[in-house]
C-alpha cells in the first residue's frame, strides 16, 4: 500500500457504449477508474481524439525486419526504445544490410513525437536535431504533423492524465504492446489560447536547449574520443597472455581483455600522466551509500527515487517516491543527491553515466547508483565526458565482476586511471560540458513549467 494515496472508489459500472467506444476490449486495465475519470473530466469539456487530422498527420512504425548486427565500422548505428530519452546518443549496436527504402522507414526526423509500443509502453521523446537521422527500432511509434502541435501533443502525453490514459490503452498478459490504433479512442483537451501559448512556449525552449546541450555535449565526447584515437597504438590482439604481477588478484577475463590491453599501450606509449579517479586529483569522494528499506509514499509525502534503467535521461524519475523519514538519520543525511555529482550505474547494465542537474537536489538514488564527488565543477564537467567516451568506457567496465549480473565496487571504480590531456583538449572539453549542463538546466526547469501548467489545467476541469 503506498502511504498517504488518496481515497479512491474500489468499483464503477462501465456502460455498453464505453466498451464500444473502447474497441470491445474487456481487459480490467482498460476501465482503470482513474484514467474513466480523466476521460469522463476531459470528454465533458471541449476536446479532439489524439489522431485527430487537425493534431496528427500520421502514426505509424515501420515493419519488423531482421536485424543482422555488424561491426562499428560496416555498418549504421542502431537506437534501442531504452535509448529514446538518452541526453547523449552512444550507440552499442549496428545494423548492415540495409534498403535504401528501409533505411528511409527508419530514420528519424527532426520534430517527430516519438512513443515506446512495447515493453515499457508510453515513454515519450520530441525528436530534435541530435536525434534526428538516427536508425531506431520498429518498437517506437512515429507521430508527426505541425511541429506546434506535437509539442503540445508532447505536454500532453507526460502529463499525469496523458500517462494514464495511455497505459490504459496497452495490451499484453507479458510483453505490454501499444499499437498507433488504440490511440484513436485517447480524449485531448483543446487549450484556451492563452494556455495554449504558455505551455507550448515553455516545451518549445526546453526542447530547443536540450537539443543543444546534447549537441555540445556529444561533442566534447567525440574531441576526446579523436584524441584518444590519434595516439600511436598497436591493434589489439586476438588473444594474450597476463604475467603472474598484473593479475591484481583478477582471473576473470574481462578484466585482462586484448582491448584493455590496448587501451593500456596506448596511455603508456603516450607516455600519458594518469591519476586514479578516486585520488584528491579528481573526486572528493566515490560512495555507495548502505542499502535501505523503501517505504513508498504518494508524491507530496516523499522524495523521487531514481533508479539506473533512465539515469542518463533529462528526467530519470521513475513515479516511485520514498519516505526519508522512515528511514535512520545517517541515511536521511546521506541519501538526498547534491547537484553535480556524477551517478554511475553499478549493477546490471554497468557504467550508464549520470549528472545531477540542478532540478535534482534532494532527489534520492537507488542503492544501485555509486555517486562520485568532483573536486570542483570544472573537473566534474570533464569526468562526465571521459566516462562516456570509448576511453572511458573500457576502463570502467573492465572492473566489472559477477557471474550472472554484472556488480561494480566504488573501490574497484576509484582504482580506474583517468588519463592527463593536453590544456587546450581539457579545457575545450570542459567548455562544451559546461554548456551541456547549463542547456539542459534550462531545459529541464522549462519542461517541468510547461507540465505543471498542463497538469493545473487538467485537474481544474469538472
Amino acid at each position: 500500500m503506498v502511504v498517504g494515496a488518496a481515497v479512491r472508489p474500489e468499483s464503477a459500472g462501465i456502460s455498453l457504449a464505453d466498451i464500444r467506444v473502447r474497441g470491445l476490449r474487456l481487459e480490467a486495465s482498460v476501465y482503470d477508474l482513474r484514467s474513466v475519470e480523466w476521460h469522463r473530466r476531459i470528454t465533458a469539456n471541449k476536446h479532439s481524439l489524439l489522431t485527430d487530422k487537425t493534431r496528427l498527420e500520421s502514426a505509424t512504425y515501420p515493419g519488423r525486419f531482421k536485424r543482422t548486427y555488424v561491426a562499428r565500422d560496416h555498418g549504421y548505428p542502431f537506437m534501442l526504445p531504452s535509448q529514446l530519452n538518452e541526453l547523449v546518443l552512444r550507440p552499442t549496436k549496428f545494423v548492415g544490410k540495409l534498403s535504401d527504402a528501409l533505411r528511409a522507414e527508419l530514420t528519424l526526423l527532426e520534430g517527430d513525437l516519438l512513443l515506446t509500443r512495447s515493453g515499457n509502453v508510453g515513454s515519450t521523446a520530441f525528436a530534435t536535431s541530435h536525434l534526428s537521422g538516427s536508425i531506431m527500432s520498429d518498437d517506437i511509434i512515429r507521430l508527426r504533423g505541425n511541429r506546434e502541435q506535437l509539442l503540445e501533443l508532447f505536454v500532453f502525453l507526460n502529463s499525469n492524465a496523458g500517462r494514464r490514459l495511455l497505459r490504459s490503452n496497452q495490451y499484453g498478459a507479458v510483453v505490454q504492446h501499444l499499437e498507433p490504433h488504440h490511440l484513436d479512442s485517447v480524449p485531448v483537451p483543446i487549450l484556451p489560447s492563452s494556455e495554449r501559448e504558455l505551455i507550448v512556449g515553455a516545451i518549445r525552449e526546453s526542447v530547443d536547449a536540450q537539443g543543444r546541450g546534447s549537441i555540445s555535449a556529444e561533442s566534447a565526447i567525440q574531441e576526446l574520443d579523436q584524441y584518444f584515437d590519434n595516439l600511436p597504438r598497436v591493434p589489439a590482439a586476438a588473444f594474450s597472455s597476463v604475467p603472474r604481477v598484473l593479475l591484481n588478484h583478477r582471473l576473470d577475463g574481462s578484466y585482462h581483455s586484448p582491448r584493455v590491453s590496448e587501451v593500456e599501450s596506448v596511455i603508456r606509449r603516450a607516455d600519458l600522466k594518469t591519476q586514479t579517479l578516486g585520488s584528491a586529483r579528481w573526486s572528493k569522494a566515490i560512495k555507495l551509500p548502505g542499502r535501505f528499506r523503501r517505504t513508498f509514499v504518494a508524491e507530496s509525502f516523499g522524495r523521487p527515487l531514481i533508479g539506473g534503467k533512465y539515469l542518463t535521461t533529462l528526467d530519470p524519475r521513475n513515479e516511485k517516491h520514498i519516505a526519508l523519514d522512515r528511514l535512520p538519520e545517517i541515511l536521511r543525511t546521506a541519501l538526498p543527491l547534491r547537484p553535480g555529482t556524477l551517478l554511475l550505474s553499478r549493477s546490471g547494465t554497468v557504467g550508464k553515466v549520470g549528472y545531477a542537474l540542478d532540478g535534482w537536489a534532494g532527489w534520492v538514488p537507488s542503492d544501485h547508483i555509486i555517486r562520485i564527488e568532483p573536486v570542483d565543477a570544472a573537473r566534474g564537467f570533464f569526468l562526465n565526458a571521459f566516462l562516456r567516451s570509448d576511453f572511458g568506457q573500457v576502463l570502467v567496465t573492465r572492473n566489472v565482476f559477477g557471474s550472472v549480473v554484472d556488480e561494480l565496487d566504488p573501490a574497484w571504480l576509484a582504482n580506474v586511471e583517468v588519463p592527463e590531456v593536453p590544456q587546450r583538449v581539457y579545457e575545450s572539453v570542459v567548455s562544451k560540458m559546461a554548456s551541456a549542463v547549463s542547456d539542459w538546466n534550462r531545459a529541464f526547469d522549462k519542461r517541468r513549467e510547461a507540465i505543471e501548467n498542463m497538469n493545473r489545467f487538467l485537474e481544474a476541469l469538472k
